[in-house]
């Protein structure tokens, strides 16, 4: 049997570990530019912050809640995978707008 962590000789247990905090910090710092982005539209009323905001909350923050609401809800792993993917790229078109947004 050939190990999936062979090529860095490492133990699989910790790099579960290491997987986990990247993504935790990863969603963090997400959550943290959306709400950067929505504050900057409440203070300047600037409708393109607003689609920014929005579009990393919607790639981020809900794909975190659905998989952790996985844990609870019966759901299968192809169900959970295509709503993930479909916030994301929600997420995505919302932020190209964004960026793109000319008044």
């Amino acid at each position: 049997m050939i190990e999936h962590t062979l090529q860095l000789g490492l133990p699989e247990r910790p790099l579960r570990h290491l997987r986990l905090l990247g993504e935790g910090v990863g969603v963090l710092l997400g959550l943290v530019i959306a709400y950067i982005a929505l504050r900057g539209y409440y203070q300047n009323r600037s409708r393109a912050m607003l689609f920014v905001g929005v579009g990393f909350l919607l790639v981020l923050g809900v794909p975190a809640v659905a998989t952790l609401l996985a844990f609870v809800v019966p759901v299968s792993v192809t169900t959970l995978n295509l709503v993930i993917q479909g916030f994301e790229l929600a997420g995505l078109g919302s932020i190209l707008y964004g960026l793109r947004y000319e008044p």
